[in-house]
């Protein structure tokens, strides 16, 4: 049997597809540190960024692993919460029961003034708009049927 010839692209190629699976398998292990995967696979971030960009393939397979340390990282927090360590509740709280009312308000006191110095050309053309919107609002509901009786 006859062997095929590998052009340099082909070899290339190749090499690409054994770096992007290296790259795929260290993710997890390495937890998601982009600089650390590409210096043990020996890659650019450039390289790395570029594959993101034209590989839909390999894209897929970074956002699955992301998904994936995401769930780890959930899973050792309810680890925390079991442990019944207060901080790890409270993270938990405020992160996913804000609708329970779980949050911290930021109330930011004081005044706060500003100054616009517009042309008087930029004025008008304000004025215009403010006018129109009226007329147009004045329109709409002369136009719609008194739902009050």
């Amino acid at each position: 049997m006859a062997k095929t010839k590998l052009t340099p692209i082909k070899k290339e190629r190749d090499k690409t597809k054994l770096l992007k699976k290296t790259f795929i398998e260290r993710f997890f292990k390495a937890s998601g540190n982009i600089s650390l995967i590409c210096n043990e696979v020996k890659i650019t971030r450039a390289a790395y960024y570029k594959w993101m960009q034209k590989d839909p393939v390999f894209k897929n397979e970074i956002e699955h692993q992301i998904e994936g340390l995401f769930d780890f990282v959930e899973h050792k927090l309810f680890n925390l919460i079991d442990e019944k360590n207060v901080a790890a509740v409270i993270f938990f709280l405020k992160t996913k029961a804000k609708n329970r009312g779980y949050y911290e308000k930021s109330e930011i006191i004081g005044s706060m003034k500003s100054e616009l110095n517009l042309d008087q050309s930029t004025l008008l053309q304000i004025a215009k708009m403010i006018k129109k919107n009226k007329d147009k609002n004045a329109t709409s509901a002369a136009s719609k049927p008194n739902s009050k009786t």
